[in-house]
């Protein structure tokens, strides 16, 4: 059994956005400096932090033609699925950042992703 700790106090809190896919859960970051800050914290954490691409995104169409600079892997974190993105969000939230959905999540009715509140 894995222990996860949650660091509160070495982040300052971020308006995070979330797009999901079957294969993927990104955390958009404002900033690659906060998305940098972010991956030490989850590392930090025990969690799985992958590097973001956006060819999942794209091969569910979610990725606006005229918005193609908008994903930025610097600042974009990718925490997997499952029990791996439960664990990242948890501990994200935990860490007092807020959690909402990006433009680009189509289905942005729901309250909740892997189990973890997502703001309205």
């Amino acid at each position: 059994m894995i222990t996860l700790s949650y660091p509160t106090a070495s982040v300052t809190s971020v308006r995070l956005e979330i797009t999901t896919t079957p294969r993927e859960t990104l955390v958009w970051a404002p900033t690659a400096q906060a998305a940098a800050r972010l991956r030490k914290l989850l590392t930090d954490s025990g969690c799985l932090v992958l590097e973001a691409d956006p060819s999942e995104l794209d091969f569910v169409d979610r990725v606006p033609d005229h918005e193609r600079e908008e994903f930025d892997p610097a600042r974009i974190i990718d925490v997997e699925i499952g029990a791996e993105a439960y664990e990242s969000l948890t501990a994200l939230a935990k860490a007092g950042h807020e959690l909402r959905w990006h433009r680009w999540q189509s289905d942005q009715t729901v309250d909740h992703v892997w189990g973890v509140p997502i703001t309205p």
